[in-house]
C-alpha cells in the first residue's frame, strides 16, 4: 500500500488520462495498492478520520484485481478503514461477481454525465 497522495494522483492521471470527468462520491485516489510484482494497481480513497475507504478503479482493468479483493480490503482495514465501498462499472460482470462473492452489496448511482 502506497500512501503518497501526490504520487498516487500523478500515477492515476498517467494510467487514466481522461479521468477528470469521472464522478467520485468521496475524493480522488490518495492510496495505491499493488502486489510486489505490480501485475495490477488498485486506486482507492482512504479516510482514516472517518474510518472508511472507497475502491475507485484498477489498472489495467477492475477484473485484474477482482480475485485479490480480500487482501486489498484487509490492507485498507489495517490502515483504518472499518467500511469499504467499491465503484465498479456495470459492464464488468466478472468484477461485479467477484465483489459480490467477497460480501460487497450491489447498489447503483445515477449517472452524472449527460
Amino acid at each position: 500500500m502506497i500512501e503518497a497522495p501526490a504520487f498516487v494522483r500523478r500515477r492515476f492521471r498517467e494510467r487514466f488520462p481522461g479521468a477528470e470527468g469521472w464522478f467520485y462520491p468521496l475524493h480522488t485516489p490518495n492510496v495505491l495498492l499493488t502486489p510486489e510484482d505490480g501485475r495490477f494497481e488498485v486506486y482507492a480513497y482512504l479516510n482514516r478520520a472517518g474510518g472508511y475507504g472507497s475502491l475507485l478503479t484498477a489498472h489495467p482493468d477492475p477484473a485484474a484485481a477482482a480475485t485479490h479483493l480480500e487482501p486489498v480490503t484487509r490492507a485498507l482495514a489495517r490502515a483504518g478503514a472499518g467500511y469499504v465501498e467499491a465503484l465498479v462499472p456495470l459492464a464488468h460482470q466478472e468484477a461485479l461477481s467477484a465483489f459480490l462473492a467477497q460480501g460487497f452489496v450491489a447498489g447503483s448511482q445515477p449517472s452524472t454525465r449527460r
